[in-house]
């Protein structure tokens, strides 16, 4: 949200994510071509820590996600189902749209989704609240039906393939896991964020050069204490 008075111009990201180099095509953040000055940046600080530095991009991660999906296809001869976790409202436009894209399919989702996004054409013309004319779905969250071979909106005894997309595990003990599988159960967690990178916030810093940068959440491990300096080291 870009809010502008008489003598201020603040800008309030919420969660976000863009890659850097396409900072210049945000056109209501330029004047002329050139960055907005900016009085004051409210940051989503989520992923600020040196922990989460780095994380594949949302094509990255969506290729990663079209892979498991082809091997599962494969070796199900087609028929059986992927249930991909949609954790929040919002935030899973850019998987949805690509998913339906490259299988020439709707997406499963909840009528509470769908009511979401009616009267948004790039996204209604993806989604369906009709679990029968599509193998993808993204229509629940796992709960206790996590690796069973049944989902609930399909009434044929299907095998189901789970993916997790998130970016909470992606770093643990110093080493990198863009993919885990989870043996015993059709489960597969996929790193994809749609939070920036710590390397992407500090960009997106330097890019804009605000007067002045509130941090809004308090990453784990650390302290606001801690990032408010390092962000202010960096103006």
């Amino acid at each position: 949200f870009l809010f502008e008075t008489g003598e201020k111009t603040i800008l309030y990201t919420g969660d976000f994510r863009f890659n850097p180099s396409d900072y210049p095509k945000i056109s209501y953040l330029h004047t002329n071509g050139e960055p907005r000055e900016l009085d004051a940046m409210y940051l989503d600080t989520t992923f600020w820590t040196q922990a989460n530095q780095h994380f594949p991009s949302r094509h990255e991660s969506l290729n990663l996600i079209i892979t498991e999906i082809d091997k599962f296809r494969k070796r199900t001869a087609d028929r059986g189902h992927v249930h991909i976790d949609k954790t929040a409202k919002i935030g899973s436009e850019f998987l949805i749209m690509e998913l339906a894209k490259r299988y020439r399919k709707k997406v499963h989702v909840s009528s509470d989704c769908f009511n979401l996004y009616d009267g948004i054409q790039e996204l209604t013309s993806c989604i369906t609240r009709e679990s029968g004319e599509t193998f993808l779905h993204m229509c629940q969250s796992y709960g206790p039906r996590i690796g069973r071979r049944r989902l609930p909106c399909v009434q044929d005894y299907i095998q189901v393939l789970y993916i997790r997309p998130s970016a909470q595990w992606y770093s643990f003990g110093g080493e990198f896991f863009p993919v885990r599988e989870h043996k015993g159960i059709n489960l597969v967690q996929i790193s994809h964020s749609m939070h920036s990178s710590r390397a992407e916030l500090i960009a997106f810093v330097k890019y804009f050069k605000p007067k002045k940068v509130v941090p809004c959440v308090v990453p784990v491990n650390a302290t606001m204490e801690q990032v408010q300096d390092e962000i202010d080291a960096l103006l």
